[in-house]
């Protein structure tokens, strides 16, 4: 009894041990390391193991000042084009930067407007007796006008390190043929309106950093065909009191150097084609991935399952006259009584069941019959149609034939009665005149 009770202990200890081991390795594969914190600007919506550390990192290193866009008209007055093409950067009010950001210029485009004004003009001459009288009549004519906008897009950066809540949150930007990646619509996230950029533009701002911070993503920069992105510069970011002045901004030669491109760890995304001009921007690489949850790993945690090996075992069975089976254990050597086995003609319920094969003969027959059985009664109704149609012309036909023939009689008829009414006024007249002969 003691040996049983420490086997026992031991196959529970050993059965405790397997079942701690299966549930570490558990968890250690479908474990996410991120921030919990859904207040937190790093909140990571797949997450599920973390500490405050992972919410305290700041998401990028580069803000958003906003944007703003200057316009000039040429030609007829008529028409007042820049009030759609002007734009003001909300956080100064005007057509600059706020304080600490500067201005980069894009691009600058040109729009064109065309209209046509009807008028009518009234043209006199003489007219009358001796022309001594006037006559106006109205002479119109169609005028066509064009009026240019010159427009010029400014973004405002900040070179160096900012504080982690400066600037806009940036919400994508969309145009009248490309969508926002963010929405996949033409229009902005929740909790952010647009700045209107370039000819048909539309940038994604906030700064309701407690409800927009969940559909920004991380900005670092535009570039377009004219001019890179001072972002993409090595280290810039990393300093203090960086200026635009300092990277070559301002003359020719220094903006040549900016790289058209994207930071190390973001990509760059087409936000339109505005006047033969590309113009991109810059996110965090897989930021407009959609969101999908991350599939649960079960054991076995391999890359493949272990394949199942077919190992023959010889078996020897007996069978007694009663039904029972006996078989050798090949540990033991020893027989052992297997289930019982019903005596020989005596009815077995598995076996007095159809096999499924001949289940499905028979379904098969059924449905065979019932198809010639429909085909017939189809065949049936179609030839007593038939013969009820050819019936009825060969009632129609003789009903014409007697008619025909009834309309072919009349005249006869006619004709011999005319006849009988002619011999009997001669033989009137016969008889009146003998009369007056022989008295």
């Amino acid at each position: 009894r003691e040996r049983e009770r420490e086997s026992g202990v031991f196959v529970t200890v050993q059965i405790g041990n397997g079942i701690e081991q299966a549930s570490r390795a558990y968890s250690m594969y479908n474990t996410h390391v991120g921030c919990l914190d859904i207040t937190s600007r790093n909140f990571d919506y797949q997450a599920n193991s973390g500490d405050k550390t992972y919410c305290q990192r700041p998401p990028n290193n580069y803000t958003f000042g906003g944007v703003y866009q200057t316009c000039t008209s040429t030609g007829h007055p008529g028409k007042d084009v820049c009030s759609r093409l002007q734009q003001k950067n909300p956080l100064s009010g005007s057509m600059s930067c706020p304080p600490g950001y500067e201005a980069v210029l894009l691009h600058k485009g040109k729009h064109v407007t065309n209209w046509n004004e009807h008028k009518c003009d009234t043209q006199y001459k003489r007219c009358g007796f001796l022309g001594l009288s006037r006559c106006g009549r109205p002479v119109c004519r169609t005028d066509v006008y064009a009026t240019t906008a010159m427009y010029e897009m400014h973004w405002c950066v900040k070179l160096g390190k900012v504080d982690a809540q400066a600037g806009y949150l940036f919400g994508g930007i969309y145009s009248q043929s490309i969508p926002n990646p963010v929405t996949e619509t033409m229009a902005c996230p929740k909790f952010f309106y647009p700045l209107r950029f370039g000819d048909a533009m539309g940038v994604c701002i906030s700064n309701n950093y407690e409800r927009g911070f969940a559909m920004s993503v991380p900005f670092a920069g535009l570039f377009s065909c004219s001019i890179g992105n001072p972002l993409s510069l090595p280290n810039v970011h990393q300093q203090d009191n960086v200026t635009l002045a300092q990277v070559g901004y301002g003359n020719l030669t220094g903006t040549k150097n900016w790289p058209r491109r994207c930071p190390e760890g973001y990509s760059q995304h087409l936000a339109a084609i505005d006047y033969a001009c590309e113009i991109n921007y810059c996110v965090r690489t897989h930021v407009f991935d959609r969101p999908s949850a991350l599939r649960l790993r079960r054991p076995p945690y391999g890359d493949s399952y272990p394949s199942l090996e077919n190992e023959s075992v010889d078996t020897t069975v007996i069978v007694g006259p009663s039904g029972l089976t006996w078989t050798r254990n090949s540990s033991t050597g020893l027989w052992e009584k297997s289930a019982e086995r019903a005596p020989i003609g005596s009815k077995d319920k598995a076996g007095s069941k159809l096999d499924k094969r001949a289940i499905a003969g028979i379904a098969a027959g059924g449905g065979v019959m019932l198809l010639l059985l429909i085909g017939t009664v189809i065949m049936c109704s179609v030839t007593y149609k038939l013969r009820k149609q050819l019936r009825y012309k060969r009632a129609a036909v003789l009903r014409n034939e007697r008619a025909e023939d009834s309309h072919e009689s009349e005249p006869m008829r006619q004709r011999l009665l005319k006849d009988d009414s002619t011999m009997s006024d001669v033989r009137l007249r016969d008889s009146c005149s003998a009369e007056r002969t022989f008295p």
